[in-house]
C-alpha cells in the first residue's frame, strides 16, 4: 500500500487521516509525467508527456509508456489514447516488486 495523492499530486487528508491506496494508477501516472533526467536516483525514468503532446504520432509516446512501464515491473494488457485521455490496463506482475 502506498501513501495515497490527490488530484494535485498532493498527500491526501480526505477526512484529516493519512490515506492509502494500491499504488498502481500514481505510479504509471509519475511515470508518465515525469521526463528522463528529472530524478538524479533515477535519470532514465520517466515519459515526459509534454514532450509528445504536439506529435502527431501517438505511437513513439505508446511504445515508449509501454516499454517503462515493464520496466517497473508491470504488465501492460493495453494502452490506447481515446478522446485526448490515456487508457491504461495494466498490473504489477509481482505486487512484492512495487
Amino acid at each position: 500500500m502506498d501513501i495515497k495523492l490527490d488530484n494535485t499530486g498532493d498527500i491526501d487528508f480526505t477526512d484529516g487521516d493519512l490515506n492509502f491506496t494500491d499504488g498502481t494508477s500514481q505510479h504509471a501516472t509519475d511515470l508518465i509525467i515525469q521526463a528522463k533526467g528529472e530524478s538524479k536516483a533515477a535519470p532514465l525514468f520517466g515519459i515526459g508527456i509534454r514532450d509528445y503532446l504536439m506529435s502527431e504520432n501517438n505511437g513513439d509516446y505508446l511504445r515508449e509508456t509501454r516499454i517503462q512501464l515493464q520496466k517497473l515491473g508491470m504488465n501492460v494488457n493495453d494502452i490506447k489514447i481515446v478522446d485526448e485521455q490515456i487508457q491504461l490496463d495494466a498490473s504489477y506482475v509481482n505486487k512484492e516488486n512495487r
